[in-house]
């Protein structure tokens, strides 16, 4: 039987969560560790799709290393996202047909099928709130599964930019981000921007609001940034140093980097925590295993309107597993990382625009950057900025 309610039409996730999943190794809404959530997300390689308001719901946790033993699944709600060992799994809600639970000797299995495919998972700790919940959406029509989408920018006949919207209703409360939506609503009103230009930087200083108060975005397996995609690949060598490739595959870009040594630039990547990471201080790589380190990261960068998206490899070897499969500690400290380096890239785009080179505006002084903004927004404080 299929049944409705007003509660499920608006969020069937929420309301089913709420009564299924509960447990040790469960944590629902705000109560879910921030620390462990963004952990989460780089172990299970994504995160919620920021593009349209996506929110995530609950998260079960039992081993976040790598390996045999690592399992844990994210639901939002549209979608769960899963790992089991090596295997990942990304299923939406409106796509989910049927869900098997089978037990065994040692370990269970978990069996979520979808219109064209089936996901098998073995050894997912505590699985039987998940079963059930999974289960019980399988009940839901698939059509009020997922709530309205919450696009980034919202502009009106009186706030065109969308940025007057954005100043009232940011989720993350960074200041920062209050700062560049005050910049871009100041901008368009005193003619200094076109309101074409004002509202895509409005947003992408959204998605930055949202990866602030939600962690890292991702969408159809690439992780979202707010920057462009040569800026975005000049940020990713701030955490890694020099590429020692880069080649350019139809509107994706691939950037090789080396750890520890070889090709890179100590200096560039020393100024950053992330940067002391990836060289692993011993020239050794990041050891993420026993026995194993990460020598070389493949970064594939596709811009997209509005964002760009990112994967983060492993560079060597014939394979090119996800970073999050091996080294989700590397991942969650880039990943941890970025969004100073992003709030400071859209800082300067909001003063200077896209004609010049992301590096050479980052050699630009404060006091100059102060004052070019100061016309489009009466005090401005550009110290949370500074702090990358």
């Amino acid at each position: 039987m299929v049944y409705r309610s007003p509660t499920q039409e608006q969020n069937a996730a929420q309301a089913l969560a709420l009564r299924h999943l509960q447990g040790r190794r469960y944590s629902l809404g705000g109560a879910m560790d921030p620390v462990q959530y963004r952990r989460a997300l780089a172990f299970l390689g994504g995160g919620c799709d920021h593009t349209v308001g996506e929110r995530a719901v609950a998260m079960l946790l039992a081993d976040l290393a790598p390996g045999p033993n690592g399992n844990a699944a994210l639901v939002t709600d549209r979608r769960v996202l899963l790992r089991a060992d090596d295997v990942l799994a990304d299923v939406p809600f409106d796509a989910l047909a049927r869900v098997d639970a089978k037990k065994g000797l040692v370990f269970d299995d978990l069996w979520l099928y979808t219109r064209d495919r089936a996901h098998k998972l073995v050894g997912l700790q505590d699985q039987g709130p998940l079963v059930s919940f999974l289960q019980a959406l399988c009940a839901v029509d698939p059509a009020w599964r997922v709530p309205p989408s919450l696009p980034l920018v919202t502009p009106t006949d009186g706030d065109p930019s969308g940025a007057g919207f954005l100043r009232g209703s940011a989720c993350s409360g960074d200041p920062r981000v209050l700062s560049l939506a005050s910049v871009l609503e100041g901008a368009w009103r005193r003619e200094l921007l076109p309101v074409e230009r004002a509202r895509d930087l409005v947003a992408r200083v959204s998605l930055l609001d949202r990866t602030l108060a939600y962690g890292r975005g991702a969408r159809g397996g690439w992780w979202l940034s707010p920057l462009s995609g040569p800026d975005l690949a000049l940020t990713l060598a701030r955490c890694f140093g020099a590429p020692v490739g880069v080649h350019q595959a139809g509107a994706t870009q691939m950037l090789r980097f080396r750890l520890g040594g070889g090709g890179n630039v100590a200096g560039a990547v020393a100024s950053t925590a992330v940067g002391l990471l990836a060289l692993g201080v011993l020239g050794i790589g990041w050891v993420s295993t026993p026995g194993r380190s990460v020598r070389e990261i493949d970064a594939h960068v596709l811009p997209a309107e509005g964002s760009t998206g990112f994967a983060l490899l492993e560079g060597q070897g014939k394979g090119k597993d996800p970073l999050s499969r091996q080294g989700p500690e590397l991942l969650g400290a880039v990943l941890d990382r970025l969004p100073a380096l992003e709030a400071r890239a859209l800082l300067l785009r909001c003063a200077w625009g896209w004609e010049a080179s992301l590096d050479s505006l980052e050699r630009i002084p404060p006091e100059a950057v102060h004052g070019r903004l100061r016309e489009a927004a009466d005090g401005l404080d550009l110290r949370p900025f500074l702090d990358v």
